[in-house]
């Protein structure tokens, strides 16, 4: 039996700050740290989300645009095709509780 017991680790890596799971797409030429659970990108109301396609993440028209010529299809079919990928919305760590507590005080 192990002296110690095995910590469970996250399928996901960890935010520095917040420790909460992320996962990195490039956007626009850069890493950058998104929610791991994606959202649906019709519905989605909140934070910016974008289209994610093999690690990348893509402004929407940009997408369309790189599916219609790639594909050759219309501009609606290119559109269903960008909805139907994964969604996710950038990483934003939630306030933590000091800047909380010193907000509510301040009210």
């Amino acid at each position: 039996m192990p002296r110690h017991p095995k910590r469970r680790r996250s399928r996901y890596p960890l935010c520095n700050q917040c420790r909460h799971p992320i996962v990195w797409f490039s956007l626009h030429g850069s890493w950058r740290s998104f929610d791991p659970k994606p959202v649906d990108g019709r519905r989605h109301v909140g934070g910016a989300a974008y289209p994610v396609e093999q690690r990348r993440a893509w402004r929407t028209r940009d997408l369309v645009v790189e599916l219609m010529g790639r594909r050759s299809v219309s501009e609606p079919e290119a559109q269903d095709e960008v909805y139907d990928l994964p969604w996710h919305v950038l990483h934003a760590c939630p306030p933590d509780r000091a800047t909380r507590e010193a907000s509510a005080a301040g009210r």
